[in-house]
């Protein structure tokens, strides 16, 4: 099969199954019902599209218009995204797509924290306190990936 020209659908929201005659179709009704974000995505593997389906544990909302603005909101952001070349099965992709939007480094975010606190008039030993703290969690962060890498140094 050849690749189509767009490897995704449309995400629309479905808002459960179709209902029989004696159940009123009421906005109430209608939340009681399983809803999701659908589209396809196109898979290399198969050589086909799948069929994805999002719910986000959204539908534990009970109220009908809160239900469809967070429902909108995600359908919304699954368009977003994939008109912007996410990937939905290549994770390596994604994170180069997240390097390009995001453009910047762990020292230049590390340097724009200090500048943020220092403009607030964050007292000096609350900002030495923070810094500490985001060293702790990057060597642990590190640490955890690189034990992850390489199991053989994990003892």
């Amino acid at each position: 099969m050849a690749i189509p020209e767009l490897p995704y659908t449309i995400p629309r929201i479905v808002k459960g199954r179709k209902k029989s005659l004696s159940i009123a179709a009421t906005p109430k009704n209608e939340t009681k019902q399983r809803w999701y974000v659908e589209f396809f995505y196109f898979s290399p593997l198969s050589e086909r599209m799948e069929r994805i389906r999002v719910t986000k544990k959204l539908n534990r909302l009970k109220d009908p218009k809160e239900k469809q603005r967070h429902f909108s909101n995600l359908c919304e952001a699954y368009k977003v995204a994939l008109e912007s070349g996410w990937n939905l099965l290549d994770q390596n992709a994604n994170i180069k797509l997240k390097k390009e939007i995001i453009g910047i480094s762990l020292k230049e975010g590390f340097a724009k924290f200090e500048e943020y606190h220092a403009a607030k008039g964050t007292r000096p030993k609350s900002i030495s306190t923070y810094r500490s703290t985001i060293n702790v969690e990057i060597i642990q962060k590190v640490a955890t990936c690189f034990t992850l890498k390489w199991p053989l140094f994990s003892a």
